[in-house]
């Protein structure tokens, strides 16, 4: 994850793409079946930072991808509970690839 952990660096006077490569370095994680708590963790830091950068989608893109860790884990309330209200903050773009995502993982959780 070097190359990772590279791409989390800063950019001059922005961190543009840091929230997703740490939603990367979640999913990765989670492929290693790494420590739960850690990946957790780290799904959290995605879309803290994400929201603090106000970007509905990368928020939208964690959340789809932590949801589906939660349920997986057999907590879909919780993953109902973080991907509903952020896909209902939503007024276009239904077409778009993550939101697709998004409504069918809500379907499943639903």
């Amino acid at each position: 994850m070097t190359f990772l952990t590279e791409a989390e660096g800063p950019f001059p006077g922005k961190y543009v793409l840091r929230a997703e490569t740490i939603r990367c370095r979640a999913a990765l994680l989670a492929l290693q079946a790494a420590d739960p708590a850690t990946i957790e963790q780290t799904f959290g830091d995605a879309l803290a930072l994400a929201r603090s950068q106000g970007a509905k989608l990368l928020q939208l893109r964690v959340a789809i991808r932590f949801g589906r860790w939660l349920h997986d884990r057999g907590r879909p309330a919780e993953a109902h509970h973080l991907l509903a209200p952020l896909y209902a903050s939503f007024t276009e773009g239904f077409d778009t690839r993550d939101l697709r995502d998004a409504k069918a993982l809500l379907d499943e959780l639903s």
